[in-house]
């Protein structure tokens, strides 16, 4: 039973269909979150890690150009402390720390918001916090929680949207 899920969580994450007008590719992730990504990732990893960690790379620099998608879950790989939804939207929306650990926190404020170019999009259905420093990143609000999007080379408010949410 626990290999067919594993298998479907593969398949799951893994469903893609090509728009050669644009050169996307669509990204469905864990059945919340569709992503409109560049077509012709060179190598795609999926980690099979807690977090479901998936990773496009495109071209063959090491370290460089990639897309990584990944589940934000408290205590893996670090212990916040609270509820991550919570968190992530009183980092970004100048609330007070909502009783989470304080350095994982400020770690985190550090990380994603000082110093970086961030921004709220929200919807009666979905929230999405952007934050750009040398990395594109963005927190999206799904049904499966909150789903982390980073990118080094794209700027993801031109990939990640509200309508991606709804699928």
């Amino acid at each position: 039973m626990k290999k067919l899920c594993l298998l479907s969580l593969l398949f799951a994450l893994t469903a893609c269909s090509s728009d050669e007008g644009k050169k996307l590719s669509k990204i469905y992730y864990l059945g919340a979150l569709q992503i409109d990504i560049p077509a012709g990732a060179t190598a795609q990893i999926i980690t099979g890690s807690k977090d479901h960690h998936v990773l496009y790379k495109y071209g063959n620099e090491k370290g460089k150009n990639y897309l990584a998608i990944s589940q934000l879950i408290n205590g893996y790989p670090v212990d916040f402390g609270c509820d991550v939804e919570q968190m992530v939207a009183a980092i970004f929306t100048e609330n007070k720390n909502p009783g989470c650990n304080k350095s994982a926190y400020d770690g985190f404020k550090e990380a994603y918001k000082n110093k970086a170019d961030v921004s709220v999009v929200a919807s009666d259905n979905a929230t999405i916090y952007f934050s750009k420093k040398d990395k594109s990143n963005a927190f999206v609000k799904t049904s499966a929680g909150i789903v982390h999007v980073e990118s080094d080379w794209l700027d993801l408010k031109n990939y990640v949207s509200i309508d991606s949410t709804n699928i």
